[in-house]
């Protein structure tokens, strides 16, 4: 992996959980959400697809089980220290 990029790794049942008229998340869909969050930080990526299957399905019951994970190649000692300085001003701002 290059330094910092990701990995986006999931089972089946993300693309194919259903709404209530039985049509599927997709892919296109968890696709546009990746795009959406491409900086977050591996647990805002996952948590972002969860919220947007849960809006999608809303109150239709699951059927399978969905799983991700999302690994992130950190880089070095000195890029992990600037992403942090980064993150820490960012946080200061808010």
């Amino acid at each position: 992996m290059i330094s910092g990029s990701g990995l986006f790794v999931y089972t089946d049942g993300v693309p194919e959980v259903t709404d209530g008229n039985q049509k599927m998340f997709g892919a296109e869909r968890m696709t546009e959400v990746l795009r959406r969050q491409r900086d977050g930080t591996p647990e805002e990526i996952t948590a972002a697809v969860s919220r947007a299957m849960r809006e999608f399905t809303g109150d239709t019951p699951r059927f399978d089980g969905a799983a991700m994970r999302c690994p992130r190649d950190r880089g070095s000692v000195k890029e992990q220290e600037a992403e942090t300085k980064a993150r820490m001003k960012k946080e200061e701002r808010t």
